[in-house]
């Protein structure tokens, strides 16, 4: 059986200016996940156990590992704000 297709969107945005010849400062935005799309596992594949009625059908989704750390496909949308000064 084949399972459904992973659909992933990331953006990043950044503006960096400077400050006279030697001070600069960029900011940053990154998400990750960011339409929040879910990330359906494969469909049930037991077909041998007695009335398996969910045979073929999606159950679940993909998660993205344990914490509240986003850390693989199937995870909710992050959003990181960062801030460098170069000098």
């Amino acid at each position: 059986m084949i399972g459904p297709n992973f659909y992933n969107v990331n953006l990043a945005l950044s503006k960096t200016t400077q400050f006279g010849e030697r001070i600069g400062m960029q900011l940053r935005l990154e998400t990750v996940n960011t339409t929040n799309t879910p990330q359906f596992a494969n469909p049930n594949g037991s077909c041998c156990t007695a009335n398996n009625l969910n045979f073929g059908f999606v159950t679940s989704t993909v998660s993205s590992g344990s914490g509240s750390v986003n850390s693989g496909t199937g995870g909710p949308r992050s959003v990181q704000l960062a801030v460098k000064f170069t000098f």
